[in-house]
């Protein structure tokens, strides 16, 4: 009777171990990769390269990269004045969306007459870049540096007026993001043709 005790028990425990030691499925982890990736860039290595070149020598070179690169194709050279009709364009192109925005504005019925009076006057005064950026870029064909210069100058004397006014009306500006990027492109080319364009 005994033996009988000793042969169940001893067929249990050998049951038992066999259960317990059925492999199950493999325990999951979670592997962390310790490897830092390196920036991609949006454009090709040597644009990049030579973009970065001329913008690390203004004062906004974030700025510079972030506004100028999307005008740039893998075509575009990289010399300084190359760059520099870049940021014309680039200008050119804040300052006709400011525009488009501004002619919305104006023909929106519930705009008051003081307001749009005053977006009026932006209108004229962006008009007015766009034409001294013609002449800028004129300047450049003709390799005058100086003219250069003095045509970047009156975009700044330009695009001032719109902000003052409609801040001095208590009036808040609806192109005020438009225009902070159409000034630092101002100031970005300036910055290019006064210290990197030599003729």
């Amino acid at each position: 009777m005994n033996q009988y005790v000793f042969l169940l028990l001893s067929l249990s425990c050998l049951f038992s171990f066999s259960v317990s030691a059925a492999p199950g499925p493999e325990p999951s982890f979670i592997t962390l990769d310790t490897h830092v990736a390196k920036p991609v860039s949006i454009m090709p290595g040597n644009f990049h390269s030579g973009l970065q070149k001329v913008c690390s020598a203004t004062d906004e070179p974030v700025d510079c990269i972030q506004l100028l690169s999307p005008l740039m194709t893998d075509r575009t050279a990289v010399d300084p004045i190359s760059i520099l009709r870049v940021g014309i364009e680039a200008t050119n192109q804040k300052v006709r969306e400011a525009l488009d925005k501004a002619n919305i504005i104006m023909k929106d019925p519930s705009t008051t007459p003081e307001c749009g009076e005053i977006l009026w006057t932006c209108v004229k005064n962006f008009e007015d870049i766009i034409y001294s950026d013609q002449k800028a870029m004129e300047a450049i064909t003709e390799h005058n540096a100086n003219h250069i210069i003095e045509e970047l100058s009156a975009d700044s004397a330009s695009v001032s007026p719109c902000e003052d006014e409609l801040e001095a009306a208590n009036i808040q500006s609806p192109v005020r993001d438009i225009v902070k990027s159409i000034h630092k492109t101002i100031r970005i080319n300036l910055a290019i043709a006064a210290v990197q364009v030599h003729f």
